[in-house]
């Protein structure tokens, strides 16, 4: 559940933000320069980017976070960051709708947009569609097989979603923020029963990948049909 809980915050902000954004800066001339500026993120490697925030977050007074708050005034005692079970989940949740995946969905979805031709644009335009009426009548049902692409990748990745996690938290404190690969790579593996139990964990993520990487060619393969 906290798997699926992870993809499914991960795909809707992403998804809305990423798209709202896009619809922004598409028509602008500086597409390259924010293009670039969201993709930067990306291309730090997950377990340096999760190693990075462990160590601002660090629980005592010594964390960079902490120490900057405790400057400004604006708290006296270090703050368990990674250490709560009631907000390191959502700590989490945040970090990584920050640093993951947000350059490639801004570039996927903003090629996506400048691929409506100008003469559909221009005629809404003329039948009297609003900037509203435009984006969501003409552009959205233009570009939902490139919607319908990402969201399938971005579940996929998010039932796989293991180094940033695991840099970060180790899956703690409590097993609060232990996902599926987590506990697959965790789990005692000193006995045959821990092998075992890895093992079918394996065989049941492979075969829910499995399932929808069929969907995800299901949908490319009739995209190609349409075309």
């Amino acid at each position: 559940l906290r798997t699926l809980g992870f993809g499914a915050f991960s795909l809707v902000t992403t998804l809305v933000l990423g798209l709202l954004l896009a619809m922004l800066v598409a028509g602008s001339k500086h597409l390259n320069f924010y293009r670039y500026i969201f993709y930067v993120p990306g291309v730090v490697s997950s377990v340096t980017m999760g190693m990075l925030w462990n160590q601002m977050l660090n629980a005592t007074e010594f964390g960079i976070l902490n120490t900057v708050l405790r400057q400004l005034g604006i708290m006296q005692q270090p703050f368990q960051w990674l250490n709560s079970e009631q907000y390191t989940w959502m700590i989490v949740l945040a970090i990584g709708l920050i640093g993951c995946g947000g350059g490639m969905t801004l570039i996927l979805f903003t090629t996506a947009i400048n691929e409506v031709s100008a003469e559909v644009r221009e005629s809404a335009v003329v039948e009297g569609a609003n900037v509203w009426q435009l984006n969501t009548r003409i552009i959205l049902p233009l570009i939902r097989p490139t919607l319908f692409s990402w969201m399938i990748l971005s579940i996929i990745g998010s039932l796989k979603s293991f180094e940033f996690i695991y840099a970060l938290t180790s899956g703690g404190p409590a097993n609060t923020t232990t996902t599926l690969a987590i506990l697959l790579f965790a789990n005692d593996k000193g006995s045959i029963y821990g092998y075992g139990y890895s093992s079918a964990l394996g065989v049941f993520m492979s075969i829910i990948v499995l399932a929808f990487t069929g969907v995800y060619w299901w949908l490319g393969d009739r995209k190609s049909s349409e075309v």
